[in-house]
């Protein structure tokens, strides 16, 4: 090629290719990241419902931080995530409500994705002290998560003890991959985590139940070993495989169920059965364990939950949208 030549493919090629990049660039720097923090924010906690207005969806979201990742992402710091307490018949009105904190989240959306109609997004979570990572992708006709989860610890999401009524803490590990399709046929994959350390209660923490009155009673520490989920997906069923702890001094906990999975993903269906045993020696440790026992008779809920072994005994049905539900189950029978 002549030197004319590339002169002219200099300033025909070249300088528009320059242009455009600087361009971009100058977008990329100057986007008003702020006032997307602010609008998704907003969406979150004040989202658009039937006829264009908006309500209050009962969330709170808290992000210190919004800026770039190269063209296609964004980070997030300091995110706090709130579920306020749902008023329902019968609540005290104390209730706590559920907070998911997390130090930093990356996410990066596909565009080759985007042009075959799947909205899919890569994520990595610093939380708990640990990471999940994984890719999250929704189109027409599936939804699809994949996770790995590293080292999280539980007591600092705050999900799992809101949900119990005491401290819960333990390490957890482990995979998830599922698609949830239209098409039974579409719908596998699996699941494959495990809580080491499992404990619950830490000796202040106060539990709540009917007729303990309004203040409730400590409950000491109890330690359940290692807690292990598995299940594997067949004809939009996951079916627990492996449900229950080892190596518990305090507790033993089993249970079998499955989980009917549909689109939309929140609409899945929980249907478990979970028995909770306690040691002998856990019974009788001291004045406030006795005593915690000694009321099981006298409370209603708790009654109907024990079994001939005398373990306790619930069954949890519902939809994970927020109709999931907990039934004492005593007199069932738990599939060996």
């Amino acid at each position: 090629m002549s030197p004319t030549a590339r002169h002219r493919l200099l300033v025909w090629v070249g300088y528009p290719a320059f242009a455009v990049f600087a361009f971009l660039l100058s977008v990329y720097w100057t986007f008003p990241y702020d006032r997307v923090r602010d609008y998704v924010v907003q969406e979150v906690e004040q989202p658009v419902g039937p006829g264009g207005t908006r309500h209050d969806s009962g969330m709170r979201l808290q992000i210190d931080e919004l800026s770039p990742s190269f063209l296609t992402g964004v980070v997030l710091e300091g995110v706090r995530f709130t579920k306020l307490p749902t008023p329902t018949p019968g609540s005290t009105g104390d209730e706590k409500p559920i907070v998911v904190q997390v130090e930093r989240l990356s996410a990066r959306i596909s565009l080759l994705a985007l042009l075959r109609g799947t909205k899919a997004v890569s994520f990595d979570a610093e939380l708990g002290g640990g990471e999940i990572e994984g890719e999250f992708a929704l189109s027409e006709d599936e939804t699809h998560l994949e996770a790995t989860v590293d080292a999280v610890e539980l007591r600092q999401l705050g999900v799992i003890s809101a949900l119990v009524g005491l401290p819960v803490s333990g390490v957890l590990g482990g995979t998830v991959d599922l698609t949830i399709g239209k098409e039974t046929a579409a719908t596998k994959g699996g699941i494959d985590l495990s809580i080491t350390g499992l404990v619950v209660g830490d000796g202040r923490a106060k539990l709540k139940l009917e007729g303990m009155g309004p203040e409730g009673l400590s409950v000491g520490r109890i330690e359940a070993g290692k807690l292990v989920i598995k299940a594997t997906v067949e004809a939009s069923v996951a079916k627990f495989t492996q449900l229950g702890t080892t190596g518990g001094r305090d507790l033993t906990v089993r249970g079998t169920g499955q989980l009917r999975l549909v689109q939309p993903a929140r609409l899945s269906r929980l249907e478990l059965l979970v028995n909770v045993k306690f040691a002998d020696a856990f019974k009788t440790r001291d004045d406030r364990t006795r005593g915690l026992f000694a009321m099981l008779d006298v409370i209603p809920r708790l009654r109907a939950a024990r079994t001939p072994d005398g373990g306790l005994q619930w069954q949890l049905t519902g939809a994970f949208s927020g109709s999931l539900r907990a039934t004492a189950a005593g007199a069932v029978a738990m599939p060996r």
